[in-house]
């Protein structure tokens, strides 16, 4: 059990909470020490994807169906972002054609939120995307 301790004077001035601990046994970087303290190990971390089928296969894994899932495309007819059925950003195609979940998408969809609107749905619109599941 870590012993906690107060310094500082007597009259409240400079008083600071500090953790006794045992010393370090090697050498960690601030980007290990927040990773482990502070994020959650179970929570999915953004991931990239080479095909938009790989990308699907993971939303619907995250609790994300194809009817809860709708498209946004470019002015080619491209599609370029995904959103859940609560509007909400959880994938998005990057200029070198790969595509890649984004922070929080793992999320469950907010009931209270209204659906896209000028998006396509993947479960209406598969027969649309089969060109880019490769």
């Amino acid at each position: 059990m870590p012993a906690y301790y107060l310094t500082g004077d007597d009259y409240g001035r400079g008083k600071s909470l500090l953790l006794q601990s045992p010393p370090l046994r090697g050498v960690i970087t601030l980007s290990d020490y927040l990773r482990m303290n502070v994020m959650d190990e179970e929570t999915p971390v953004p991931q990239k994807f080479g095909s938009l089928d790989a990308l699907l296969m993971e939303l619907n894994r995250a609790g994300h169906p194809d009817d809860q899932i709708w498209f946004y495309c470019n002015d080619l007819g491209i599609p370029e972002a995904l959103q859940a059925a609560d509007s909400r950003l959880i994938a998005e195609r990057h200029a070198n054609g790969s595509w890649w979940t984004v922070e929080g998408y793992h999320e469950a969809n907010d009931p209270r939120m209204p659906e896209p609107e000028d998006a396509l749905n993947v479960d209406e619109a598969r027969g649309q995307l089969e060109i880019f599941f490769k």
